[in-house]
């Protein structure tokens, strides 16, 4: 049984060059994958996150929300992606719902994101510093590339995906870090 970021750390040992993910016409290996959720754990960290927090992320579809994604799970850190489709009306019952400890976004989502939440704001995949707000590539690339220390659980909730059910309001469906 291994843990969610352990398969990856795993899978770059074994298989390094190997393409990891896809996604139109950019691609990363399990190495740079492994890397990069690494460098941006340590990033998630140096922005007060530790285990059990809740992340939303708020962005359109990247290969930097699959580091974000394997980020958390060795973070400790829950998952919780937003449709970047959402109005600001369904963004605010999810982020109600969710209660994030920080929201990363990218700057088609910023100003609402700043605007429905108290929570820290961080920026993705932009290359542009915007004032007050975390530039998380800018963290993650002058964070160490070590793996983190982890405290980690098999049973600690990683993602948290939403679903609208009967009713229309936000539900979750948590799952866990066990990988078997």
């Amino acid at each position: 049984m291994l843990l969610l970021g352990d398969a990856l750390a795993c899978a770059a040992a074994a298989e390094p060059h190997l393409v990891a993910v896809t996604w139109n016409d950019q691609s990363v290996t399990f190495a740079e994958l492994d890397r990069q959720a690494d460098a941006t754990a340590h990033a998630l960290a140096g922005l007060g996150i530790s285990r059990g927090d809740v992340i939303v992320t708020w962005a359109g579809t990247s290969l930097r929300h699959i580091a974000v994604f394997a980020a958390a799970a060795k973070a400790g850190a829950v998952f919780a992606p937003l449709n970047p489709g959402f109005t600001p009306v369904e963004a605010a019952g999810a982020l109600d719902y969710l209660q994030p400890r920080l929201i990363i976004t990218d700057a088609a989502h910023l100003e609402p994101a700043m605007a429905l939440s108290a929570a820290p704001v961080a920026l993705m995949g932009t290359g542009v510093r915007v004032p007050r707000e975390a530039d998380l590539d800018l963290l993650a690339a002058t964070a160490s590339s070590r793996p983190p220390a982890s405290t980690v659980h098999e049973d600690d909730v990683h993602a948290v995906f939403l679903t609208s059910g009967s009713t229309g309001r936000p539900k979750g469906v948590a799952l866990t870090h066990r990988v078997s």
